[in-house]
Formats: structure tokens, C-alpha cells, sequence
């Protein structure tokens, strides 16, 4: 159709207005409602002159206060109608009319048809599955590998549902299902939507939810849905389980083999060892408990069902002897004096032959050392860091894994004189004049100190004790086995305190000592220099003061005996600061 000019649009336009045609506006359009709404059908029209009326179903239609009302303003051309509360009766075919502006006009209107769809919400969808119904939540069975048909209805809907399908949460693809809609023969104005679903199963889907959801604006949740659980049927793969990791040992491990099948229906397994013709076992699980070398070999398993049958899967079996010890000593409790020297031996098999690792276990803190990696661990010049248990752990390595075995753990005992345990201790302890000094010193002792003594200058103070401003406290259990802590507080100390103050700790097997410097920092450095010095270099620092005094008051005394001897001689000599005594002599 070719297109007028603009000005040729106008000109009809205005004699369309100069000789009163009557023209659509707006025409009314298909329109949906649900039950008891409203609902408003469009009709305008330019120019109206006629009078406007309705159809429906193709006969005439009044107008009913609070039923069927005009909607518009019939004299500015809209004839819109308003249908109220909305039933299965004014569902139909609508038509807006207008008769014409004069008897001698051809200008009478009518309308297209205008659907008014009174919605009516679907029964429940439910699945159909060759001719028989699926309920909610049964299983129908299908074959993998092979298209299968299922059939959903949702019927007396109007209009016609929409149904979608799903398997799981995964949305199927449209073109898998066609959906077809026919009017109910019992209620003319419902339909039946049906949806065949056409899909290729997978193992996958085995167990999955297969869902029909259908969708319609009168549902409640505009949504229903209904589900069955798919029962795919499919040939079984194997896997199989226990297969050893690392080397198996004699008479030590347990090989179990399991052969798994996934399949539906079940399968039955078939166990079988390359080389030989015979069936080891029609069971899933095989077991070794324990393994002998008479068990290695390459085991298969296959699974076959009414499907069909799986691959063979295989594993190795291969029996290895592993390190193992046979004996330790000389004893499994050992009791040692302090500073002595004990050995320790370990005894062990294997193929390939062992090598050995000692290994202490210290009480406190469950902390471990290694001490030897060789089958006897000597022990010399014994402390009390060497209590604890010690385990000979004998290990080999088959084909790059390294197998251990330990043996039962030796516990040695240290007995003897205290000792102070030196890396534990500060030596030196600094604090501000007017603070609480704290002194403390770690000791092992087996047995238990009968004797403990701090000493400085003339004093001597027994632990338990006090004394104006020093206590010295109990001894107190260390987290070290036969180890303890001694504690000296000195309460508001000041330069005085700045000593030494000696430990002293005694038992049935000897004693031993150890010395703590406290610094007191005055915080004043125009004190004298003796309060700023620690208490072991205070004799050292008079003792060089006084010698200077005396050499500075010799040489004082020989200057004085020269100046006199030259006044009294007459002679002055002055010379370069290297010449000798003789050539001065001769200068003078």
C-alpha cells in the first residue's frame, strides 16, 4: 500500500470532521479475569453520533446497575463497558456496536470480536505413563539410552494451561514435549491441556525428580505441580575399592577388595585372578585377614545384570615384609645416676633390613627429640633433661613407602644431686629503685632437695622464710619432672640491694649453686658511680680509684723534687721530647 502525503492524511482528517464519519478510536481486545473481578472492555469512537450497544455470543446485551454498567463517556465517543464481579456466564465473544449518525450514513460500526476470558483455575496436573496414571511421588521405570513418553494433564482450566517439565531442578528443553488443548466435552468453556514428553534417559536421571509443572493465573500460587521419580534402567559399571596404597606386610595387614557395581536392576560380581581359570568369588567384598604371599596376584571383577555387563576392572596384590622389632634393652625401666653414662640396644627384622631411629619422649609438654639413628643409643655425661621414655622406632622402605614399627617404650630415671638448670635462668636482673625485685632460678633434683638457701653478703635466708623485705618463698613444683622453682623477693629495693645473691640447693647426693646479679637502676644519672654498678664490680671499681690517687700523688711528688733540684742547680735544660739522658747531659 503506498503511503499518502501528510498533507493529504490531514485533508482526509478534517473532512472526515466536516462530514461527521464515524471512526474507531479504539477497538475492544481479547481481556482475562479472574472470578469475581472486573473487568473493562475498550470502545472509543471518533465522531460517534449513533447510538452504542453491546453483544454478546452474538446477541444483544443491556446494561445492569452493578453488573454490566458503560464505563466511559458515551457522548465524548467512549462506549466502554464494565463487567462486575466476573462469572463462567459473562465468559464469551463481546462486541462494541454503534449505529449510524443518519438513516442515510454508511457509517454503523462493529467491532472485532473481543474474547473476555473468565479464568477458571486447572485441576491439579497429574502424569500419565503408557495409559496408566503416575502418582505424586511413585517411580516409573525406563530404560537408559532409549526415548521414553509420559503424558501430563491439567484439564478444566480456562484458559488452558501452560505446562513446563523438568527433571530435577534442570528446565527441559521445548522441543522434547508438545503440548496440545482441547475444549472439556462435559463444560464447553474449560479446556484440557496435555503435554507429551518425549525424552532420551540417562543413568544420571536414576533416583531424579521428573516434575510437570503447570502454569495459570488462577492458581492460587499461579503454579501446581506434580512429580514422579525416575527408575532408569542401565547396564552396570564397576569400581573398585581397598586397593592398596602402599606395600601390604605379612601377617600384619588386612587387604579387603571390594567391587562396587552401579547398576539397575542390580548386578551380580564375578571375582577372578589373571593367569588362572578358576573363580576366586561370586561375593562383592574379597578379604585377606591377614595377607599371606600366597594371596598376590592381579585380581578382575566384572558385574553383569539384564542389561548387560561392565568392563573388567583389576588391582595388584603384592605382599611385602615389612620391618619389625623383636627386642630392646637391657631393661624396660632404667634407673641412672646423674653424670653417668648407660647404653640402650634395639633389636629388629626386616626385608629390606631395617634402620633405626631413637626417639625420646620428654614428660612435660609430651615434646619428642631424636637421639640416634643407629640400633644402640649411648647415653653420656647423663643430666636430668635426659628422663623420659625412649622408643626404638625400626623402619624399611618397599617399593618408596618406609614401613615403622616401635618398640615398647624404656623410661629412665635420673637420680642425683640438685642441678640448676643455667639456660633457664637470667643472670642478670635490672629494676627500676622502689620496685619489687623477683628472683627466680629452675633446679632438678632426684631425690628431693633437703635443703634450700638463698645467701647474700652476711645474710642467709632459708626457703619458706622472710625477713623485713626479702621472703624467700617455697619451693614450687616446675612442669619438668623432678624439677622445681625457687623464688627471693626483694620489695621496694634500693641501691643497696645491688648484689649478688646466691642460690643454694642440697640433698642426699650432693648440692650445687648458682649466683644472680641484681642491677638497681636508680634512674638518676648524677648519683654516685658506685650506686650504678653491679655489686661484683664495685670492689674492682675502688680498688682502681685508690690506685689512681696513689699514682697521681707519685708522680706529683717527683715533679716537685726535679723543680727543686733545678732551682738549687741553676741548670735548665731543655730538649725534644725523644732525646736520652745522655744527650741531655751533654747539653747542659
Amino acid at each position: 500500500m503506498l503511503a499518502l502525503p501528510s498533507w493529504c492524511v490531514g485533508y482526509i482528517a478534517i473532512l472526515q470532521v466536516c462530514l461527521a464519519i464515524q471512526e474507531w478510536n479504539q477497538e475492544p481486545s481479547r481481556t482475562e479475569v479472574n472470578p469475581g473481578g472486573s473487568a473493562v472492555l475498550i470502545c472509543k469512537i471518533y465522531n460517534k453520533q449513533g447510538t452504542c450497544s453491546w453483544q454478546k455470543d452474538g446477541k444483544p446485551q443491556g446494561m445492569f446497575v452493578g453488573k454490566y454498567e458503560w464505563s466511559g463517556d458515551r457522548m465524548a465517543g467512549d462506549c466502554s463497558i464494565r463487567i462486575s464481579d466476573a462469572s463462567e456466564v459473562d465468559d464469551g465473544d463481546w462486541e462494541c456496536q454503534v449505529t449510524a449518525s443518519a438513516f442515510t450514513a454508511q457509517d454503523a460500526l462493529t467491532s472485532r470480536i473481543a474474547q473476555l476470558i473468565v479464568r477458571v483455575a486447572p485441576n491439579l496436573p497429574q502424569m500419565e505413563f503408557e495409559t496408566l496414571r503416575v502418582a505424586s511421588g511413585q517411580k516409573f521405570t525406563v530404560t537408559e539410552g532409549r526415548p521414553g513418553s509420559i503424558k501430563c494433564l491439567a484439564r478444566y482450566g480456562n484458559p488452558p494451561a501452560r505446562i513446563r517439565w523438568f527433571i530435577g531442578d534442570r528446565e527441559l528443553p521445548d522441543d522434547e514435549y508438545i503440548q496440545t488443548n482441547a475444549t472439556e466435552v462435559d463444560r464447553p468453556k474449560t479446556w484440557m491441556a496435555m503435554s507429551f514428553l518425549t525424552h532420551t534417559y540417562v543413568k544420571e536421571d536414576h533416583g531424579l525428580p521428573l516434575r510437570c509443572v503447570s502454569l495459570h493465573q488462577a492458581y492460587h500460587r499461579k503454579v501446581e505441580a506434580v512429580e514422579a521419580v525416575m527408575d532408569v534402567m542401565y547396564a552396570p559399571t564397576v569400581n573398585l575399592e581397598g586397593a592398596p596404597m602402599r606395600d601390604i606386610e605379612e601377617y600384619v595387614d588386612t587387604v579387603s577388595l571390594r567391587c562396587i557395581a552401579n547398576a539397575n536392576p542390580p548386578a551380580s560380581i564375578v571375582w577372578r585372578v589373571l593367569g588362572r581359570m578358576d573363580i576366586v568369588s561370586f561375593d562383592p567384598e574379597i578379604t585377606f585377614n591377614p595377607a599371606t604371599r600366597k594371596n598376590s596376584g592381579i585380581y578382575t571383577c566384572e558385574a553383569r545384570n539384564s542389561i548387560g555387563s561392565s568392563d573388567p576392572v583389576s588391582v595388584k596384590v603384592d605382599v611385602k615384609y615389612p620391618a619389625r622389632v623383636l627386642q630392646v634393652g637391657p631393661l624396660l625401666y632404667m634407673t641412672v645416676t646423674l653424670h653417668n653414662h648407660t647404653l640402650l640396644e634395639c633389636l629388629a627384622e626386616g626385608n629390606p633390613p631395617p634402620q633405626y631411629t631413637w626417639i625420646q619422649t620428654i614428660p612435660e609438654g609430651d615434646r619428642t627429640l631424636v637421639r640416634s639413628h643407629n640400633a644402640t643409643l649411648l647415653l653420656d655425661s647423663l643430666t636430668y633433661e635426659h628422663q623420659g621414655k625412649y622408643v626404638c622406632v625400626a623402619s624399611n622402605t618397599i617399593k618408596g613407602d618406609i614401613i615403622e614399627d616401635s618398640s615398647q617404650p624404656i623410661t629412665l630415671e635420673v637420680v642425683g644431686a640438685p642441678h640448676v638448670l643455667r639456660y633457664t635462668v637470667n643472670r642478670n636482673i635490672e629494676v627500676a629503685e622502689g620496685d619489687d625485685a623477683v628472683i627466680q632460678v629452675v633446679f632438678c633434683s632426684d631425690p628431693q632437695p633437703s635443703r634450700t638457701t638463698w645467701e647474700w653478703g652476711s645474710l642467709t635466708l632459708d626457703a619458706g622464710n622472710g625477713r623485713g623485705r626479702y621472703i624467700a618463698e617455697n619451693i614450687a613444683q616446675d612442669s619438668r619432672e623432678d624439677c622445681y622453682t625457687a623464688r627471693l623477693w626483694v620489695q621496694s629495693v634500693d641501691h643497696s640491694d645491688a648484689r649478688d645473691y646466691q642460690l643454694y640447693v642440697e640433698n642426699s647426693k650432693g648440692a650445687d649453686s648458682y649466683t644472680v646479679s641484681l642491677f638497681v637502676n636508680a634512674g638518676d644519672v648524677h648519683k654516685p658511680l658506685l650506686q650504678r654498678v653491679p655489686p661484683s664490680a664495685e670492689a674492682l671499681l675502688m680498688s682502681t680509684i685508690i690506685g689512681a690517687v696513689i699514682v697521681l700523688l707519685v708522680l706529683l711528688i717527683i715533679i716537685t723534687l726535679l723543680v727543686l733540684y733545678a732551682f738549687k742547680t741553676e741548670r735548665w735544660c731543655f730538649s725534644r721530647r725523644n732525646v736520652t739522658t745522655d744527650e741531655e747531659d751533654n747539653h747542659c
